[in-house]
């Protein structure tokens, strides 16, 4: 399961922000005590979005609203396309196809 996240990090910057975020405040946390080898396992999965060649560039976020019941159709038809979609890379595949 780790390592299905850790592949979904790479692919979704909002996840990899918010895991560079609360990773961050974590090893400053001088109550927390890391060893090494786990400041360094914690460090390795950190991403600089400037240095990463493979950061995703989308920057504008575009929001719509959905009834529930279309949300989860949404879920259901991005899991049934394809393992580990998002419900936003489905939306993106199924629009924007050329």
């Amino acid at each position: 399961m780790l390592s299905s996240l850790l592949r979904h990090l790479r692919r979704t910057p909002v996840l990899q922000q918010r895991y560079n975020f609360i990773a961050a405040a974590a090893l400053q946390d001088a109550q927390a005590g890391w060893t090494q080898e786990e400041r360094a396992a914690i460090v390795a999965h950190m991403s600089d979005e400037d240095e990463d060649e493979d950061v995703d560039t989308r920057t504008i976020k575009l929001n719509f609203r959905v009834s529930a019941d279309e949300n989860g159709r949404l879920r259901e038809r991005a899991a049934a396309a394809a393992a580990d979609m998002s419900v936003s890379e489905y939306i993106r595949a199924r629009t924007l196809e050329d």
